[in-house]
C-alpha cells in the first residue's frame, strides 16, 4: 500500500491554534490505551477507545490469520469510520472541545499492508479493502495531530507479555517478525502523514503522565505549523 503525498496543503492551521482531533498510534502493547485515556482526561476531550474487548474476531485472527485477516481488517475499517465520523461531528458541532482517537483508519491500513505482504490477505482481497478504504476516507478528514508512541521492540514485547492476553502469545514466538513489519510500515505511514498533518513521535520507553508531556507535544505542534506552510509553498513552486 502506498501513502501518497498531496500536491499542497489546503488549510494549514492558524497561528496559536490547538489540535482538536488527536490520534494516538503505536505498536501493539506500547501503551496507547493508557496514554489515550490520560490525555483525554488531561485535555477534557472525548475519548474514542479502540474496541478490543468487544472484538470477537481478534483472537480468531491470531489463531488463524490466513482465514480471518481480511474479515478482521474490514471489521476494524467499518468501526473506525464510525468512530472518526462521530468524533468529527461532535467537534464541529461544538458538543465536545476535542476528541482523542485510540488508533485511526490510516493506522489500521498499516496492519492490512503487512498482512498482505505476509500472505494472510490475498491480493484480490487487498484490492477490495483499498476500494473500501478510499471511499470511507472521503468521509474522514485528516486529524489535526498524530502522536506516535515509540519504544524498542524489546520493551514492546515485554509489555505484551506482561498484560497477558492469551491470543497475543504468538507475537512473542521466536522467528515471528510481525512487530518488525509493523514498525517498518508505521515508519512509511508517518513519513507520508507528515505531508497531511502534524506528526509527533514521542519517546515511550517509560510511561509518563499526559500532563508532563503535553507541553512538549504542544511545542512540537506549534513549531510544525511553520514547516508545514513551507511545504505548501515548496509544492506550489514545484508546480508553478
Amino acid at each position: 500500500m502506498k501513502f501518497e503525498k498531496p500536491a499542497s496543503w489546503i488549510n494549514p492551521p492558524k497561528k496559536n491554534d490547538v489540535p482538536h482531533r488527536i490520534v494516538i498510534e503505536g505498536l501493539i502493547g506500547v501503551g496507547k490505551t493508557f496514554f489515550s485515556k490520560d490525555l483525554a482526561k488531561e485535555l477534557e476531550y472525548h475519548l474514542m477507545e479502540e474496541p478490543v474487548a468487544e472484538n470477537k474476531l481478534l483472537p480468531l485472527f491470531y489463531s488463524d490469520p490466513k482465514r480471518f485477516a481480511f474479515a478482521m481488517q474490514v471489521k476494524m475499517l467499518t468501526e473506525r469510520l464510525s468512530m472518526e465520523r462521530a468524533g468529527t461531528y461532535m467537534v464541529e458541532a461544538g458538543v465536545v472541545p476535542g476528541v482523542v482517537y485510540d488508533r485511526s483508519l490510516g493506522g489500521d491500513a498499516v496492519f492490512m499492508e503487512l498482512n498482505t505482504v505476509l500472505g494472510n490477505i490475498a491480493p484480490e482481497e487487498a484490492e477490495v479493502y483499498l476500494r473500501l478504504f478510499g471511499q470511507m476516507k472521503i468521509e474522514s478528514p485528516y486529524p489535526d495531530l498524530i502522536i506516535f508512541l515509540e519504544a524498542s521492540l524489546d520493551t514492546v514485547r515485554w509489555r505484551i507479555k506482561g498484560r497477558g492476553r492469551p491470543f497475543e502469545k504468538s507475537i512473542l514466538d521466536e522467528g515471528n517478525h510481525y512487530l518488525e513489519g509493523l514498525q517498518e510500515g508505521y515508519d512509511r505511514f508517518l513519513e507520508a502523514m507528515g505531508y497531511h498533518t502534524c506528526v509527533v513521535r514521542l519517546d515511550w520507553e517509560k510511561f509518563r503522565s499526559a500532563s508532563s508531556v503535553w507541553s512538549e507535544i504542544k511545542e512540537k505542534y506549534e513549531a510544525s505549523q511553520e514547516s508545514r506552510c513551507q511545504k505548501m509553498l515548496l509544492e506550489w513552486n514545484d508546480h508553478a
